[in-house]
């Protein structure tokens, strides 16, 4: 399963999700859309925003409830 974790620069919230999820050892692929070379087509983008397999799953402080509930 491929966890990608979507965060820009100067975002709280990015750094309190990365943090959860380094502390629980989840793995996944950050991009920061601020600095890394993605084609965003003009799409509106929320952040933290974690994607499965390329699907939205949620966004916000709503991934840390993700994994909670998963655990």
């Amino acid at each position: 399963m491929t966890l990608t974790l979507y965060v820009s620069n100067h975002c709280p919230a990015c750094e309190k999700v990365k943090d959860f999820m380094n502390s629980q050892e989840i793995e996944f692929k950050s991009v920061n859309i601020d600095t890394d070379d993605i084609p965003v087509n003009g799409a509106f983008l929320i952040v933290p925003a974690l994607y499965v397999e390329d699907k939205l799953q949620c966004y916000g402080y709503q991934i840390i409830d993700y994994f909670e509930k998963r655990a």
